[in-house]
């Protein structure tokens, strides 16, 4: 006999139910798995993010930032970090930050923090609301919930530690990677040409030469660059880890290299598991033990 369910109610379908088909019944314990695995990959990731004292969201989308010095934009997504609500910048709890905090907070000389605020609130990016503090410019930095998914986690201890690990001169090192999010693969930390593709079998990593050129660098000398580059460090689970990393193989078509970014400093994806390997080649090849010491 038919069941009826009145409206509004839920009703989970019985193996020995006479109203639905196997199909069905099969469809309804594959939709349950796949919301089992998606509640999984939230929680892994969720667990990753707090390890690492949480994040803020820059946006994936090309935008002023990557028409800016590039000192300027390492010290703003450093800055970025300091956001505990929306777009305001507090220095703890429910203080703000003032305009004269931005000295201490940046580790810059009187001059230099002033001409970074000026040129902030230029390029709109900063706006200042005396007495209730600095704001960040929401469509580049946010903190909360969003459904935007073209959006990149810049983790918070990592990027702060590594910041003040940074001579001032070296800024513009971490500018750089974060003026190449756009084209930083969602799942993979790669530089590609194709950023969203999930399919790593179809990501197209981008050269160094042409890496250089987004950045607009001397891309007839990049030696220099890649070799600088590799030095920003901090420390992760004990060890000094770079802010990003080259891989070179020799290929089918010759030559080719990758540039990879350290996804202990910023990821956008979902499937953590996906940058796994990383964690092998970030980190520093452990000292060998000769046998006649053991």
């Amino acid at each position: 006999m038919p069941q009826h369910i009145s409206k509004g109610k839920n009703f989970t379908p019985q193996e020995d139910s006479l109203v639905f088909t196997q199909r069905e019944l099969d469809n309804y314990r594959a939709k349950k798995e796949r919301e089992k695995k998606s509640a999984l990959y939230r929680q892994i990731i969720r667990n990753f993010s707090n390890k690492h004292g949480g994040f803020t969201f820059l946006t994936s989308k090309e935008n002023i930032l990557q028409s800016m010095n590039s000192a300027t934009v390492g010290r703003l997504a450093y800055l970025a970090t300091y956001l505990e609500q929306d777009t305001q910048l507090l220095l703890y709890e429910d203080k703000p930050m003032l305009k004269r905090d931005l000295q201490e907070v940046l580790k810059l000389s009187r001059p230099t923090a002033n001409k970074f605020y000026n040129d902030c609130i230029t390029a709109g990016v900063l706006e200042d609301k005396g007495n209730n503090g600095l704001y960040l410019n929401g469509n580049l930095f946010f903190k909360g919930k969003t459904e935007d998914k073209e959006r990149t986690k810049l983790f918070r201890v990592t990027i702060q530690q590594l910041y003040k690990r940074l001579p001032q001169k070296n800024h513009e090192l971490f500018g750089y990677v974060i003026q190449l999010v756009p084209w930083i693969n969602f799942e993979w930390n790669i530089i590609c040409e194709n950023p969203e593709e999930t399919n790593k079998d179809r990501i197209e990593p981008m050269s160094f030469r042409d890496i250089c050129k987004k950045l607009g660098y001397d891309s007839e000398h990049p030696g220099r660059l890649k070799k600088a580059l590799t030095s920003p460090v901090f420390v992760w689970e004990h060890y000094k880890q770079p802010l990003c990393g080259f891989f070179s193989m020799n290929a089918q078509d010759g030559m080719q290299s990758m540039m990879v970014i350290n996804p202990h400093i910023l990821f956008a994806g979902k499937h953590i598991e996906n940058v796994g390997i990383l964690d092998i080649a970030f980190m520093p090849r452990k000292k060998k033990v000769r046998k006649n010491e053991v």
